[in-house]
């Protein structure tokens, strides 16, 4: 025994000695600090950091030469204004009703229009806040055959994935595409008029903040009542006892509920049942009001009796052996409206995204798109690019990594959603570059570039674009994408790799940092 402590020792002192085994000491720091001062290099980028920030200090002049906000091809009217999120994790929703703005600012000849995003946001989030409890009533809706999950059952306890997932997840600002479907096609859609913007819609946190702690108030008090005091869930032989217990349950949710709703109508105003539009043609100055119109009847007016859950697939580019490729993939128990549906995504190559989403483009209908706006966004050039950004002229070059590794380690997520407008085609049929229409608001509204709408590199979607929405009709020539559409889907877990990084987060605008540099003339 001695021995071996021996040799364990002398194998401590070892790795001691060639620093690949020891804390950080002032030795440490001292040396350090000696290499970073002997370079050059490092004290003129500290300088330029420290002075402008790590977006101007990187940009690479050459590659900013290139940048190109004129589009050949855009479905883009020509008064469009950006829509603006605020400082809510909306973007979802945002971008879901941009893709249908455009063709009806075309076919009225508006100077602009927007729908009301407040209206589902509202309804989302009191949706949402009944699924939530039900989690916990009925346990997870379509997942009871998925490891690591009894019998639908979420429990509390440390080390559930089910309730770590659903606490931190379900409630946000984020959503699938999915969960948009479903808002629309059961509440309909309204103008902006019907239902404008406040101030809490355009910065959610205290709202999320005060319905937070109404759910897990009601879903604790739920959870206790399931259960005895040795923590097991109660079991009730006679069919009117246990018909009873549930209408306890059910009577505590009702209650949960209105308190939610009384919540939200104070944070966001109450959801017309029916309303006045009134618009302004463009040419001939001509008005229209249309009277008593209802959220259905809108909807079905402007969106042609769509019904989007049946009408869009979802192609998305996770590369990971786990998920083969042309497969359909369903995250289940993630419905934001109980009895709608549950978001679905075929796994494709990257090429097969391009090609839709071109397709689509030039067939004059915009497209709803996710990916990665953390890496190659230039806020002061409004371009998401993997080259006019150069950190590793900076900061070093870190280790490669791949898409499948950055997807693993959550380095690459869908934390923002918008929409492909615009397109440029090489003459040999390639790609010079797409446009973007934000929900950043925008700077000057007739200067492209400051407009709110985006220029993407071909080389940006290859790398960072994670899923696109196309429309149904765009594969009606393609076996291989009709088989995967019609497929049965694989259900995955909700914190899979795959439903991670297809669920947009709803990342920020980084208001702050910008408007250190520019002050918008508007924001709406």
């Amino acid at each position: 025994m001695n021995r071996k402590r021996e040799r364990e020792q002398h194998l401590v002192d070892e790795l001691k000695e060639l620093e690949l085994f020891d804390d950080i000491d002032e030795s440490d720091v001292v040396r350090y600090e000696k290499k970073f001062k002997s370079n050059t290099e490092n004290v003129i980028g500290r300088n330029a950091v420290v002075s402008v920030g790590s977006i101007f200090a990187t940009t690479d002049s050459e590659e900013a030469k290139k940048v190109n906000h004129i589009f050949l091809n855009s479905v883009k009217h020509k008064n469009a204004r950006a829509t603006n999120q605020g400082m809510s994790g909306r973007c979802w929703l945002f971008a879901g009703l941009n893709i249908f703005r455009h063709n009806i600012m075309k076919a009225l000849n508006l100077e602009n229009f927007e729908f009301s995003q407040t209206y589902l946001f509202f309804w989302d989030k009191l949706e949402r806040a009944n699924s939530y409890i039900h989690l916990f009533i009925d346990g997870v809706e379509g997942v009871d055959s998925i490891d690591g999950i009894s019998n639908g059952e979420v429990s509390v306890e440390g080390g559930d994935l089910n309730f770590d997932y659903y606490a931190e997840t379900f409630l946000s600002d984020g959503g699938f595409w999915s969960m948009f479907c479903n808002l629309v096609d059961k509440y309909g859609v309204v103008p902006k008029s019907a239902m404008p913007e406040t101030f809490q819609s355009g910065d959610s946190d205290d709202m999320n903040y005060i319905i937070e702690n109404i759910l897990h108030g009601c879903v604790n008090k739920i959870y206790k009542l399931r259960r005895k005091k040795n923590g097991e869930i109660r079991k009730f032989r006679n069919e009117t006892t246990r018909q009873r217990h549930r209408n306890k349950l059910l009577a505590l949710k009702d209650e949960t509920l209105q308190q939610v709703y009384n919540t939200l109508v104070k944070f966001l105003g109450e959801p017309p049942k029916k309303f006045t539009w009134s618009y302004i043609n463009d040419d001939d100055e001509k008005s229209a009001v249309l009277k008593g119109l209802r959220p259905q009847t809108f909807s079905n007016l402007v969106l042609d009796k769509m019904v989007l859950a049946d009408d869009f697939v979802v192609l998305c580019n996770i590369p990971n052996p786990k998920y083969p490729y042309y497969q359909k993939y369903e995250v289940a128990g993630m419905n934001n409206v109980i009895g709608g549906t549950n978001h679905t995504m075929i796994n494709v190559p990257i090429y097969e995204l391009k090609k839709y989403a071109r397709n689509s483009i030039l067939a004059g209908m915009p497209v709803w798109f996710a990916g990665d706006v953390t890496k190659g966004f230039h806020p002061y050039m409004s371009s998401l690019d993997t080259k006019l950004i150069n950190s590793d002229s900076v900061f070093g070059k870190p280790r490669k990594m791949n898409r499948t590794d950055r997807v693993l380690f959550r380095n690459q997520v869908a934390n923002h959603a918008m929409v492909l407008t615009g397109i440029n085609v090489k003459s040999r049929g390639g790609i010079d570059g797409w446009q973007v229409e934000n929900s950043w608001g925008y700077w000057e509204k007739n200067t492209p570039g400051l407009d709110g709408y985006l220029c993407m590199s071909d080389d940006w979607f290859n790398e960072y674009m994670t899923e696109v929405v196309i429309h149904k009709q765009f594969f009606a020539k393609s076996r291989n994408m009709l088989r995967a559409i019609n497929s049965e889907s694989i259900k995955v877990k909700p914190w899979s790799a795959i439903s991670r990084a297809t669920m947009v987060r709803g990342i920020k605008p980084p208001r702050e940092y910008v408007n250190r540099f520019l002050k918008p003339s508007s924001t709406k």
